[in-house]
Parts: structure tokens; sequence; C-alpha cells
């Protein structure tokens, strides 16, 4: 669990029926999992930055997104084995695109 995140989001209504958002994300140093006499280095921090457009008709939405803009590669969770003294990482995705149709009832 780190011990520091932030994310600030920015939502914008450009048209009655189009609004963008953008969000960037902060997440600071953490430990891994199992490392429980904090002998392991700690993860690094990261930050990534997402945006998306929805369009809206009635009860009819389409939104498209580009996740994590910057395209950093990051971890963002790994863990430890005692036994074995060595770790697994999870990194997230890297940039990555997209796009959802649906209806709200």
């Amino acid at each position: 669990m780190p011990e520091h995140t932030l994310q600030l989001i920015a939502d914008w209504q450009a048209l009655s029926w189009l609004s963008t958002q953008i969000s960037h994300r902060y997440v600071g140093d953490r430990r891994f999992d199992g490392d429980l006499d904090n002998r392991f280095r700690k993860l690094d921090h990261y930050r990534t930055t997402d945006l998306q457009l929805t369009a809206r008709y009635r009860a009819f939405y389409l939104k498209a997104g580009v996740y994590n803009l910057e395209d950093h590669q990051v971890v963002d969770y790994g863990n430890f084995s005692n036994t074995t003294s060595t770790a697994t990482l999870y990194p997230l995705p890297e940039r990555h695109y997209r796009a959802a149709f649906g209806v709200e009832f």
C-alpha cells in the first residue's frame, strides 16, 4: 500500500452531447507483498494520464479513451517470496485504447 496517492480529474462538457475527461494519477513508493521484514527494495512511484471522450444521444453513449497517455512502463504490484528471495512483478498496460458503446436505463 503506497503512503501517498493522488488523482486529479478534469471534466469538461464541451457540448450538450459531448464531454471530455482527463485524469492524472500518482502512486507513491510502496513495499512488495510478502516482504514482511521490509528488506527488499520498494516498488518505484509512478504516474499515468488518461484521456476520455463521451458522446451521448438519448440513452445511448459512445466512449473512447487513451489510457497511459505518456506510455510509461510501470509496475503496479509486486510479490516477494521470503523462501526464494525473488520478486514477481505485475506491470500496468502500456499505452492502450478502449472504446465502448452502451445504453443507460
